[in-house]
């Protein structure tokens, strides 16, 4: 038997060594958090160290597919071949679902592709290929679809998350201009003759003007887009629009919007579709899954509309006169600078401008530890996992409210490797008072498993900073760890301790609970009104000591905001008598509102009972386990059925028998010892 298994592992690891099926290289920049127009439902993201992606969301007959891998590649053709971490169930047998798509590189911050496979009904009509997990696939057999590739119509765009406005593309010609529009929703049409629409002030920009006419176009609230991709089929132009609104709810405002477009008898004509643009869609004919149709008129069009506008012989004459002169100017002032810098240079050797004297050494730079790429799970963010972008020492959540502005991302700009420190600086700028300021957040770091990390911030506490330790100067100040790290306040206590978590690695991450916690409790819980779970509950931190376990089904009243009533405990620390546990949610997801990913407990021992306060994220500083905190749900009285410390209490007969019996060992011991010095010695003589 052992015989026929060994051989089958061995044929299958053969089978996928020789075909190549082990693994590819994503793009450099394929790393966190990307908007994509073919997922409507969320932004994906981008492990690049694992070369997989969270996102491309998929139906599978009954099977949801959330998350992929990439399998294979085809660098010559740009081909990758992901493969989903989830099985579809296809009639009781279990099947691998794929995506291969060809991608090329639109700017520095967005990339279309397209995806190479057959429409499956049984996957909501989307492209996948769909294969017994028996079946060994590479791009050779998993981007051949047999019904023919999919046309350009079909494109999908990528756009790097925060860099939208770096994304853009000029629009297509037809669209360049000022125009009325109507706009058809397949009842009713609004916005007829009081409209207007322009691609002419910024030829890369949509802007809607909704106090003419408020209909939403392009699933924006403020109104405005940006071209992002687009080709033309036939007669029409395919264009995919990017939604410049500074968030989306994925719900009835969306990232992505393609139309088709085509110009006939004067006016120019369009219809919409969430997403990408369908195979069959048609310029003048609502689509199924879009908005409507728009007819527009020009008030005017854009001078040299067209790539190749056609000009007068006197004019091209002027214009190569004109770029002639320009040039000839050009080449004696840059000729003129280098002479002037090398002349100053022998004179003023040591000489610096004004921009590098403010620049301290070691500032607007630095290096994150290694393993911080990708969706980690972050304690003092109660709204949304965080995201690291390694390569570009970015980070998007921490967000907060300074004065009237809100920051959502963050660059490390200083590091003091010594004593681990990181220097975060916002990528906003918020307006205090009319001046533009930045806020800074340093972290002090340490490392606790492999697949978790505790910090505290360095930092004064905000109020106009929603109570949260920031830092916030004028922009004109210049910030470095010496400067940014050093609040006048003094540094926070380790009760403030914030727990940083790898996403998909919480088991992974567990510590010991602390000794208080250590057994199987009856427990009540008291949310400031309301006792519940006296007398018919249980709390186990006895089965597994990095562990907590609610049953439910004796008292249903929500724990540490969880659905399954189970938690590792991720960190812990002592302050005088109280220790405080940052516990991790072990649900495999959180929505952010009525469950949350962390608690942490202000626990004491007292009189043979414990007592714990909760609070949503991290402690605060004057955390009491006997009241119930402002951002908690209550407190807990526990009594162990039995409990479990570090160090058990032992009657005084037992004592005695332990003594006893250390005493007789040690006895025992001597007496071998000095037999055999007294035998060696004899043998010796």
């Amino acid at each position: 038997m052992w015989k026929l298994a060994f051989c089958l592992f061995l044929s299958l690891w053969t089978t996928n060594t020789i075909l190549g099926v082990s693994g590819c290289t994503l793009p450099a920049d394929w790393d966190g958090v990307w908007h994509d127009s073919s997922d409507s439902t969320r932004d994906i993201t981008f492990t690049r160290s694992s070369s997989s992606a969270v996102g491309w969301g998929v139906t599978v007959y009954s099977s949801t597919i959330t998350s992929w891998t990439c399998v294979d590649e085809d660098t010559s053709n740009n081909l990758f071949l992901f493969q989903s971490n989830q099985e579809a169930d296809v009639f009781g047998a279990p099947h691998d679902v794929y995506r291969c798509i060809k991608w090329g590189k639109l700017t520095d911050y967005s990339y279309s592709y397209l995806i190479y496979a057959n429409i499956e009904s049984n996957a909501q009509s989307k492209r996948v290929l769909v294969l017994p997990n028996t079946t060994v696939t590479d791009t050779s057999s998993g981007c051949t679809p047999s019904n023919g590739l999919p046309s350009a119509i079909e494109t999908v765009v990528l756009v790097k998350k925060d860099y939208i406005a770096n994304a853009t593309q000029n629009c297509q010609s037809p669209l360049l201009g000022s125009y009325n529009y109507s706009f058809y929703d397949g009842s009713s049409t609004y916005c007829d003759g009081t409209s207007f629409w322009d691609v002419c002030s910024d030829r890369t920009q949509m802007v809607v003007n909704y106090t003419l006419c408020p209909t939403t176009q392009f699933y924006s609230s403020g109104g405005v887009a940006y071209c992002a991709y687009s080709t033309s089929v036939g007669s029409n132009y395919y264009v995919t629009v990017i939604n410049a609104d500074s968030t989306v709810d994925f719900s009835s405002s969306f990232r992505f919007t393609c139309y088709a477009v085509k110009s006939s008898g004067g006016l120019v004509y369009a219809s919409d579709n969430k997403g990408v643009c369908l195979s069959n869609q048609d310029p003048q004919t609502k689509s199924a899954t879009g908005t409507g149709t728009l007819t527009f008129s020009a008030y005017e069009t854009c001078p040299f509309t067209s790539d190749s506008a056609p000009e007068s012989s006197s004019s091209i004459g002027l214009i190569a006169g004109a770029v002639a002169g320009v040039l000839v100017i050009a080449v004696a002032v840059a000729v003129g600078i280098v002479l002037y810098k090398k002349h100053k240079a022998r004179i003023k050797p040591n000489e610096h401008s004004d921009e590098e004297k403010v620049q301290p050494p070691g500032a607007y730079s630095c290096t994150l530890p290694a393993d911080w790429d990708g969706d980690y799970h972050d304690s003092s963010d109660t709204t949304r996992d965080i995201t690291f972008t390694r390569s570009s020492s970015n980070v998007v959540g921490w967000g907060l409210n300074v004065y009237s502005s809100t920051i959502t991302t963050w660059t490390c700009v200083d590091d003091d490797t010594s004593i681990n420190v990181l220097l975060f600086r916002s990528d906003q700028k918020p307006d205090v008072f009319g001046a533009p300021h930045n806020v800074y957040r340093c972290m002090k770091w340490e490392k606790l498993t492999d697949y978790s990390y505790s910090y505290l911030i360095y930092a004064n506490i905000e109020s106009n900073a929603q109570n949260k330790r920031v830092l916030v100067m004028p922009n004109t100040t210049v910030v470095d760890t010496s400067s940014g790290c050093n609040p006048s306040n003094g540094i926070p206590s380790a009760i403030e301790t914030v727990v940083l978590i790898k996403k998909g690695y919480i088991a992974n991450a567990s510590q010991n609970c602390p000794s208080p916690l250590l057994g199987s409790f009856n427990y009540s819980f008291n949310d400031g009104s309301t006792t519940s779970c006296d007398g018919t509950s249980v709390w186990d931190v006895c089965s597994d000591r990095t562990q907590m376990i609610v049953n439910y089904t004796l008292c249903s009243t929500t724990q540490f905001y969880s659905n399954g009533g189970v938690a590792f405990c991720a960190f812990s620390t002592s302050v005088g008598s109280n220790y405080y546990v940052t516990v991790v949610n072990a649900d495999s997801t959180v929505n952010f509102y009525g469950t949350f990913r962390f608690t942490c407990y202000a626990v004491k021992s007292s009189g043979g009972l414990v007592y714990a306060s909760d609070n949503k994220g991290v402690c605060l500083p004057n955390q009491d386990p006997q009241t119930k905190s402002s951002t908690g749900t209550g407190t807990l009285t526990f009594s162990a059925f039995p409990f479990i410390s570090d160090t058990t209490d032992t009657s005084n007969d037992n004592i005695g028998v332990i003594a006893g019996s250390v005493t007789g060992v040690f006895l025992l011991v001597a007496a071998v010892v000095a037999g055999i010095l007294i035998y060696k010695k004899y043998q010796h003589n």
